[in-house]
């Protein structure tokens, strides 16, 4: 049965278009469901909620035992998660079942039930969403950190391993990975120690630095700091704010700004080699 999806976004939104009244002509002119996704439902982390309403109807589908080692993914990027996630999960003895988000598509959607292990990519865009379906129903679900990183990736694989009963052989199976390349991350280590990056930031903007955009990109900050580069955090400190800098150390140093001018100084006379500003409408 076909399925009209409108998708409203800021041109929408800023022109006042009614969407209720869309779906509703799309109703009556489709005879088909239409689910309208909008920035408020995101903002909510609620996009999908229509869609597992259509999937499974009123019904109980999670009444069924899930399959004990098998595993449904939520949110994690396309291309790790085919190269690599989903080819040690086979190796530890499980079975992937479905893979959701970006992509998706209603038949994946009705599978869902299959598996026992729920696992979603942290900060995903789905999980409240699918946390209320799955809420009361026997099923293991947990949250794991974005595979980005050595530790990261190491946790994100080590606690879906344990959540399997499957962290012992999980163990063996990173050991024997990590020797494949450990050799030549700790000599990328090396070289990128001789380098200094550096950011512009604000009290608003300096947290997102730290932690992942729904999954499908890193915590900028930490990431540069695994792989062993320097970094100057250049902060934007008018009178009143950051009385006390953060802690610097040398291989994280804070610098504070109150104005153009001062910003000026502290890129000029910096030892950094690159900048990534995230000041608002920085003419840079």
């Amino acid at each position: 049965k076909p399925l009209v999806l409108l998708n409203e976004r800021c041109t929408n939104a800023v022109m006042g278009d009614d969407l209720e009244a869309l779906k509703r002509s799309c109703q009556e002119a489709a005879g088909c469901p239409v689910i309208a996704m909008s920035l408020k439902s995101e903002d909510a982390h609620d996009t999908f909620g229509s869609l597992f309403q259509i999937a499974f109807g009123r019904g109980q589908p999670f009444d069924v035992p899930g399959e004990p080692l098998s595993v449904n993914l939520f949110d994690f990027p396309q291309s790790y998660r085919d190269s690599e996630l989903l080819p040690m999960l086979r190796e530890l003895g499980l079975k992937p079942n479905v893979s959701l988000f970006p992509e998706w598509d209603m038949d994946t959607l009705r599978r869902l039930p299959a598996a026992y292990l729920q696992v979603f990519c942290g900060q995903a865009t789905t999980e409240t969403s699918i946390r209320k379906l799955l809420a009361g129903v026997p099923r293991t679900t947990l949250t794991v950190p974005p595979p980005y990183g050595v530790e990261g990736t190491r946790e994100c694989l080590r606690l879906i391993a344990g959540a399997a009963g499957r962290e012992e052989a999980f163990q063996q199976l990173w050991d024997r990975r990590r020797q494949t390349w450990s050799d030549a991350w700790d000599a990328l280590r090396r070289r990128a120690g001789s380098y200094r990056l550096a950011f512009v930031a604000d009290e608003n903007s300096f947290p997102n630095l730290l932690k992942p955009r729904f999954g499908q990109g890193p915590a900028l900050l930490k990431t540069v700091l695994e792989m062993g580069f320097g970094v100057d955090v250049l902060l934007y400190a008018p009178e009143g704010r950051f009385a006390r800098p953060p802690q610097s150390g040398k291989s994280l140093r804070f610098e504070m700004f109150r104005n153009p001018a001062e910003l000026e100084r502290r890129l000029r006379e910096g030892e950094f080699h690159a900048v990534y500003s995230d000041i608002f409408f920085d003419w840079r």
